[in-house]
């Protein structure tokens, strides 16, 4: 009986072993393919970071630009992205990033809780470098790895589309165009608790891993002489009042810490009718082509371009 079960292990070992080999040999096949992740020679911009960005610049307006954001996007899915993208497209010398008040709250549970993680792994996890993905992995390991099937299954349904176009990788996100205007106490109270306070009511703490990578990011693009523009979206003034004084307190600390660095942008007050916003924190495409030209106008005056 003994034997029995030893033998039963010994396969169940082997099978696993064999299944690790498989799914490390097929990352490692996709991300030979990410060379061919390159925008048109006239894409000189990138605008990247979570539905703030997403939704609030559009690259259609902004000349030369590209907007690669992502929904709830954790910047150590940018940095790992930006790595991607500044290395296949040596054009480019400005990356637009957005950060808000919201950004250094708990959003690590982006990257690391079980329930709101997942739905990203198969879209990041396999361009993640080495430290990244170790990071997931040791943080969220069972869900990492239950999720394996999900990877494999993006990983083959991208390589069966033209790869030949940054479109076809998941990780390259776009700009959102919304038409719905629903700025109201209801939606702002929800944005708020979500946002800045846990389920029982007490405010959040702060994030260890978007600093660190926010940190990474900014050596990325002095590595690749481009400039950081740093901008925080507009946001409804109802919105504003009702934030925790801490995290808007952090957000500025934090800035000053890279003001050497980069060049921050803040719009969060920009004076804009109530129609500009798809909800109390987010632009429509009202209020992004008004953003998108200011930020236009401001970019042909700079420098370094």
């Amino acid at each position: 009986m003994k034997k029995f079960v030893k033998n039963i292990f010994a396969f169940v070992f082997i099978l696993l072993f064999i299944g690790i080999l498989l799914f490390v040999s097929i990352i490692y096949s996709y991300k030979q393919k990410l060379h061919l992740v390159k925008f048109d020679k006239n894409i000189s911009t990138v605008i990247c970071g979570d539905s703030h960005p997403m939704c609030g610049i559009n690259d259609s307006i902004l000349e030369g630009s590209i907007n690669i954001s992502n929904h709830s996007q954790h910047y150590l899915y940018t940095y790992n992205v930006l790595r991607i993208v500044l290395k296949n497209n040596p054009q480019i010398n400005t990356v637009i990033l957005g950060s808000s008040f919201h950004s250094f709250g708990e959003y690590d549970k982006i990257i690391f809780d079980s329930e709101k993680a997942t739905p990203f792994y198969p879209s990041f996890f396999p361009i993640l470098d080495y430290e990244s993905a170790t990071l997931i992995i040791s943080n969220n390991f069972l869900s990492s790895i239950m999720s394996s099937k999900d990877i494999v299954k993006s990983i083959i349904a991208t390589t069966r589309h033209n790869c030949n176009s940054y479109k076809s990788y998941p990780f390259i996100g776009y700009y959102h165009k919304s038409n719905k205007s629903n700025l109201n106490d209801s939606t702002i109270t929800t944005a708020i608790k979500r946002h800045y306070y846990q389920q029982n009511g007490t405010e959040q703490g702060f994030s260890n891993y978007q600093y660190k990578y926010l940190t990474k990011i900014v050596k990325l693009c002095i590595e690749y002489k481009v400039k950081l523009v740093i901008i925080n979206t507009p946001i409804s003034n109802n919105y504003y009042k009702k934030i925790p004084k801490k995290f808007v307190s952090n957000f500025y600390s934090t800035m000053s810490n890279y003001k050497n660095s980069i060049e921050f942008w803040d719009f969060y007050s920009l004076p804009l009718e109530n129609k500009c916003f798809g909800d109390g924190d987010h632009l429509n495409d009202y209020g992004a082509k008004i953003l998108t030209l200011k930020i236009d106008s401001i970019l042909k005056k700079s420098t370094w371009r």
